[in-house]
């Protein structure tokens, strides 16, 4: 009996719990996701990478790309063509911070890691900076999102740590799928 009763209360309550959920609670994070509408949907990657000091690979990818969290995020899967990788990367935005928060999930290796970039909308797109630390040490960390399109987009990642100029670490070509 005490089941049912949860159970009823459960189906009373959710419905209303999700309607104050819904709506224009978060206005500025929503505007700020919908900038970036382009992203959803089906793309194509081709991505080069480096792997250390010297050393890079290319890796080719499907994405898929959706909104989430009431329209307060971004979701994508990535898929190595090759099957060598996969994972997840979610996006939100907090306005009060002024920080574009990303999550990743590294399926390959069964690991999820996080981040936060300060973000500014630039006249070809966008940039997003931020600071971290990895084996090599300390390091600051900037992307550029430019040549967007409705079919095709480009992003470049450089990275430099203490006595070191920027240098290239992560470069995407993307093309919407057909």
């Amino acid at each position: 009996m005490r089941l049912f009763v949860s159970a009823a209360l459960s189906l009373a309550i959710l419905p209303a719990m999700a309607e104050a959920r819904s709506g224009d609670e978060h206005p500025e994070a929503q505007a700020f996701i919908e900038s970036l509408s382009y992203l959803e949907g089906e793309w194509e990657l081709h991505n080069w990478l480096a792997t250390g000091p010297g050393t890079s690979q290319e890796l080719d990818f499907h994405v898929t790309t959706t909104r989430t969290f009431d329209g307060l995020g971004l979701q994508s899967e990535w898929y190595a063509e090759d099957g060598g990788w996969y994972g997840r990367v979610m996006n939100t935005y907090d306005p009060e911070a002024g920080m574009w928060q990303v999550y990743y999930f590294d399926g390959h290796n069964n690991r999820w890691s996080n981040s936060a970039h300060a973000i500014e909308l630039t006249e070809n797109g966008y940039s997003l900076t931020s600071e971290g630390e990895d084996a090599y040490g300390a390091f600051e960390s900037r992307t550029r999102f430019e040549r967007i399109s409705d079919d095709a987009y480009r992003s470049s990642t450089e990275r430099r740590y203490p006595g070191t100029d920027w240098f290239p670490i992560d470069r995407i070509e993307a093309t919407r799928s057909e």
